[in-house]
């Protein structure tokens, strides 16, 4: 963390479903800076936070991120 500087982020298209006791939050996260000098990988990343409330505390038990796929390009039916 100490080799991260962040210069801009954003967050968005956020989804919050109830399962059980906890609810869980996709989302979508882009990023813009350097880590160690290096330019950070471009593009969106999918985001998901689980969050369970623990007494009067609401604590995240699972999280994951992953870069998001390229949209498939169309390509004109076969004849």
């Amino acid at each position: 963390m100490k080799q991260l500087d962040l210069q801009d982020y954003s967050l968005g298209d956020f989804n919050v479903q109830l399962s059980g006791s906890a609810y869980i939050v996709t989302y979508t996260v882009t990023v813009r800076g350097t880590r160690a000098g290096q330019p950070l990988p471009g593009g969106q990343l999918r985001a998901m936070t689980v969050w369970q409330q623990v007494a009067r505390n609401w604590v995240a038990i699972a999280h994951s991120v992953a870069p998001m796929a390229a949209a498939p390009v169309p390509t004109a039916p076969s004849k």
